[in-house]
């Protein structure tokens, strides 16, 4: 059969894909690594990288290395796919020394000298950081890092770029917790009527309007916040619970399985048809109790059975005067088990009577 589609009813639309490798922001970390002009995150143009020009040190680098290796080697190290790669490819090209002659032996000025080289064809030249630094268009930032690393005996050097623990603007887990403990409470309270999004048609969706969560909280929490006078929170007062972190909380709580269960007290809010009987929350709770009650209602009264019947099994009363006919009858109400236990009980003691009279006669 053909479904029919009602051409009153609105089409959903579909939701966008997620797609990652066109972001803008991975799409400039490839260019980044890749060494390509890009646009920063200011909006700033950036040139692509190139090598830099000879350093006339003693050494005679840009001699010992000609232009066409300098290509190879400059072509070969942006090839690398990520930042780590190209890190442990430089990193495999400094050198750590002791110091040859110390004039103080006790200071701690210098304690160490690097070495730098590159490789070709499986040969490594020295060169000095300068030439070093040009070949690969990189930094002495990135080079002094990467010194830092070798000098604290560091095997693979990783990307720790963003990850310390100096972050004063960090949310504290109390906060979060706050937060999560006000969302849970509105929605098991009464009041939860007061907190869902209404359609065009001024019905109530089960949907929670988040705005009116973040209001009830600075109300409970941050009363300086709100104006007494509308109700309101007060135009350029620094929250400590902004509107986008009270979201992202509630978002991430919206995964989550115990916000499930709540959610459906949503659906029976709204469900319930508004009248002047009552008011939605009355019915919603009335319909929540009423199915409670025949929930336990009906578990009593099979538990009952069950105890009624499997009592005189379990406590031993009903042994070897148990009949196939009482076991028919039992069968109906008790557990296949309880049965079945019974029937393994009579038997052994059936025996255990044949055994005691066969000795009596010996």
């Amino acid at each position: 059969m053909e479904e029919t589609t009602d051409p009153d009813k609105p089409k959903q639309p579909k939701r966008k894909q997620r797609n990652p490798s066109e972001w803008k922001r991975e799409k400039r970390k490839r260019s980044i690594i890749a060494g390509e002009s890009h646009i920063s995150v200011k909006g700033e143009l950036v040139l692509p990288k190139k090598i830099g020009a000879d350093c006339n040190c003693k050494l005679k680098c840009y001699q010992k290395v000609d232009e066409n290796t300098r290509q190879r080697l400059f072509k070969g190290y942006y090839s690398l796919k990520t930042y780590d790669e190209q890190n442990a490819y430089l990193f495999g090209l400094i050198k750590k020394q002791d110091v040859k002659r110390k004039k103080n032996l006790e200071s701690d000025r210098r304690t160490c000298t690097y070495k730098y080289h590159v490789r070709d064809q499986g040969k490594e030249i020295q060169v000095c950081k300068l030439a070093f630094a040009h070949i690969h268009a990189v930094s002495f930032r990135k080079i002094r890092t990467l010194s830092e690393k070798l000098d604290q005996n560091i095997l693979f050097p990783r990307d720790g770029r963003g990850r310390h623990n100096n972050r004063p603007t960090k949310v504290s887990p109390t906060t979060i917790e706050m937060i999560k403990t006000h969302i849970f409470q509105v929605m098991k309270s009464n009041d939860l009527k007061n907190f869902l999004k209404e359609d065009k048609n001024k019905q109530m969706t089960p949907e929670l309007n988040v705005a009116k969560l973040h209001t009830h909280y600075l109300q409970m929490y941050e009363p300086e916040a709100i104006n007494i006078a509308t109700g309101q929170p007060i135009p350029g007062y620094q929250q400590k619970v902004k509107n986008w972190l009270y979201r992202k909380v509630f978002h991430d709580e919206v995964r989550s399985r115990d916000f499930q269960v709540l959610k459906r007290r949503l659906e029976v809010f709204a469900e319930a048809p508004q009248g002047p009987k009552g008011s939605v929350a009355d019915q919603a709770g009335l319909k929540l109790e009423a199915d409670d009650k025949a929930v336990k209602k009906s578990r009593r009264k099979g538990t009952a059975k069950k105890l009624a019947f499997a009592e005189p099994v379990s406590m031993g009363y009903a042994t070897a005067e148990v009949d196939a006919i009482g076991l028919e009858s039992m069968s109906r109400y008790v557990d296949p088990s309880v049965t079945k236990a019974a029937e393994t009980l009579s038997m052994f003691q059936q025996k255990s009577g044949m055994q005691q009279s066969c000795s009596v006669l010996l």
